[in-house]
């Protein structure tokens, strides 16, 4: 190496490392805030409370505990005002300064990414549980009136729901339901029909038997209501809580169901004949508390032949639904029917079976090409007793980045299982297998992390790191991935909850780049490689630092100037 050559690699470093000091330093202040979702997509910017539009909520990380100077655009302008802000989710009211574009966090000098908002027209209206009144804030209207005004042909609504206990029967009497919703209450593509919760009050739907709305607090008709939105709710149901069906955003409620057994989901989403683009979001919701003891009964439950379905960000935990699964994907006769469940993605849930051991995600039978995405998951917890905690005897399947600890079972339970069975005449098994870049820390009495029965085919196994089964059996196909670490993999705390990995882990950056996955489910974004799990973990800063200076000292080869 020349004199000019070595000084050039010596100045290389030193730019480098500036510019590590400064993204370091920067890092250490405050990560940049990052925007998952919102409850509402679109709306109007006038009118509501004081002619400032509608509300909207947005859930994230990093926003800071309080507001101080940060603030949100939508579009070209700022927002009108802040009803709630914290680390993770803002409530404001849009504001005549707003245009159609992207929602926007800034906070110093960090800004977050951008989400789709458009601005457009439509009535806001305020509803309590005994209103009579005109639907205006100071005079609200009753939970019929407003279903009354969307049966008439009314599009693009928006009722803020008032604090109090709704229980009774509002729409489509004799169904059980305190909302039953038929095809007059739907919106449409980017004007739906929103029922939402006041920000900051506490508005609980409940089934009485003594008003007749004793099973479920949302459901649909034999006609079904399209393009609705529900958010921000405490639900209770002795059936399900809430069915949607095309077009349904189901955002930020606290779900409490099913207590009676009823082959059903504490959020489903319809049942489907078609081949159509259903957009069905389910995003945010808490559910927890379900005691019917019936593994037909589940936290999730997507309709037979749903198509382009995103269950993202709910927290489902301490629901006693014996083996469950907690997201159970089974449309019923699919072969016969041609059900095929396309763009179905399940990503970034936190799924903790600690208190009543379940199989927290399954798929049955789905119909030939159907293909189903579930990455970014943190999965807590054991299956019961010889079970898997992820299983499937149909579909394309990708398995990225999920976090398991405890996960599998004892008496030859695996942490991932895959099988066939013959089901209305149809032998059903998986299409194809892969696993990418998983921790799987498996319950020490399980026997299996990966296994495969009957005609499943052979996973694809890649980048993932396997921990806590003292002796596999032979047939475990974790042997099959070549680049897999056997090893413990560091959590930060497990034992409180917190299932990020230390600096010194060894799934630090060691998995396989899936262009696909730009996110961890903390809304970090990945490095390149990524770390393995859910979670990307410590790295960064310095060892980001010398990678880069690797690459900028190869971009002069040895003995050139």
């Amino acid at each position: 190496m020349t004199n000019n050559h070595l000084f050039r690699v010596i100045s290389s470093l030193w730019k480098v490392l500036a510019v590590f000091f400064v993204l370091f330093s920067t890092s250490l202040a405050s990560a940049s805030p990052v925007i998952f979702y919102s409850d509402l997509t679109s709306g109007p910017k006038t009118g509501g409370l004081n002619n400032n539009g509608v509300f909207v909520t947005i859930w994230g990380n990093n926003f800071g505990q309080k507001r101080g100077g940060s603030i949100i655009r939508v579009g070209a302008g700022a927002v009108a005002n802040y009803r709630e802000w914290s680390e993770t989710k803002i409530c404001f009211q849009l504001g005549h300064a707003v245009t159609s574009g992207e929602i926007v966090v800034q906070t110093g000098t960090a800004r977050s990414n951008g989400i789709p908002f458009t601005v457009r027209s439509g009535a806001i209206y305020f509803i309590t549980p005994t209103g009579k009144g005109d639907g205006s804030f100071g005079n609200p209207f009753s939970p019929s009136a407003y279903t009354a005004k969307l049966a008439s042909g009314e599009i693009g609504a928006t009722a803020y729901f008032r604090a109090g206990v709704y229980a009774n029967q509002y729409a489509a009497h004799n169904w059980h339901a305190n909302f039953c919703l038929g095809n007059r209450h739907s919106g449409t593509n980017g004007k739906e029909n929103a029922f939402v919760a006041f920000p900051g009050e506490n508005v609980l739907l409940t089934t009485s038997t003594v008003t007749g709305a004793d099973r479920n607090n949302f459901r649909v008709a034999d006609d079904p209501a399209k393009y609705i939105v529900v958010s921000k709710f405490h639900c209770y149901a002795r059936n399900g809580a809430i069915g949607g069906h095309t077009g349904w955003r189901i955002t930020g409620n606290k779900v409490n169901a099913i207590h009676v057994g009823s082959a059903s989901g504490s959020i489903g989403t319809g049942l489907y004949q078609d081949r159509t683009q259903h957009h069905i979001y389910i995003y945010g919701n808490e559910i927890s508390g379900g005691s019917s003891g019936n593994k037909l009964d589940h936290a999730i439950y997507p309709g037979s032949g749903v198509n382009y379905l995103y269950v993202g960000w709910n927290y489902i935990h301490g629901n006693n639904f014996a083996a469950g699964p907690m997201i159970s994907l089974n449309c019923n006769q699919a072969y016969a029917k041609n059900l095929v469940s396309k763009n179905i993605f399940f990503h970034d849930n936190i799924i903790d079976v600690s208190t009543y051991p379940a199989r927290a995600i399954g798929i049955y039978e789905t119909g030939r090409d159907s293909e189903i995405f579930i990455y970014n998951n943190l999965v807590i917890g054991p299956a019961p007793n010889g079970q898997y905690t992820f299983y499937a005897m149909s579909g394309k399947l990708h398995y990225y980045h999920n976090t398991f600890f405890q996960g599998g079972a004892e008496n030859l339970g695996s942490v991932m299982g895959f099988y066939s069975s013959t089901v209305y005449s149809h032998l059903y098994k998986p299409e194809s297998i892969e696993i990418k870049n998983n921790l799987i820390y498996a319950a020490s009495q399980s026997s299996y992390y990966i296994k495969t029965t009957g005609e499943a085919p052979i996973p694809v196994v890649a980048n993932n790191l396997f921990f806590h089964i003292p002796s596999p059996r032979n047939k475990d196909h974790y042997i099959r991935d070549k680049q897999r670490i056997v090893a413990d993999p560091m959590f930060m705390n497990s034992s409180s909850g917190d299932f990020r990995i230390q600096s010194a882990s060894p799934a630090l950056r060691h998995g396989q780049t899936l262009n696909a996955i730009k996110r961890d489910l903390s809304g970090r974004i990945r490095h390149h490689p990524p770390t393995i799990g859910a979670y990307e973990g410590q790295a960064g800063g310095l060892t980001g630092a010398i990678d880069l200076l690797l690459q900028k000292t190869k971009e002069v080869p040895e003995g050139q100037e």
